[in-house]
């Protein structure tokens, strides 16, 4: 795992109708936090979801979400991500 990314203490700025079993904070600074949070809903269905927060004042509004319900989901990204990783590095850098 990255060592940048850090559990935090604090709880991820969720709705409440979440429950936030765990979350691993990507980057967090004066005006932007990003992270992925495992969380469940009312109907306890357990999810993984990314997060894009943006402070406005002294609260945090969501910006951007992405959530992966099954692991086909998640294979299914992780797969296309690998067919476009090597187009976003040039040859020689990283």
């Amino acid at each position: 795992m990255n060592e940048k990314n850090t559990k935090y203490d604090d709880r991820p700025p969720v709705s409440d109708y979440y429950t936030v079993i765990d979350s691993i904070e990507i980057k967090r600074s004066k005006n932007w936090w990003s992270a992925v949070v495992l969380h469940s809903s009312g109907s306890n269905r357990k999810a993984i979801s990314f997060y894009l927060w943006n402070k406005r004042g002294d609260k945090w509004i969501r910006k951007q979400k992405f959530t992966i319900h099954n692991n086909f989901e998640f294979e299914t990204l992780i797969e296309a991500v690998q067919q476009l990783m090597p187009k976003l590095t040039k040859k020689g850098k990283e």
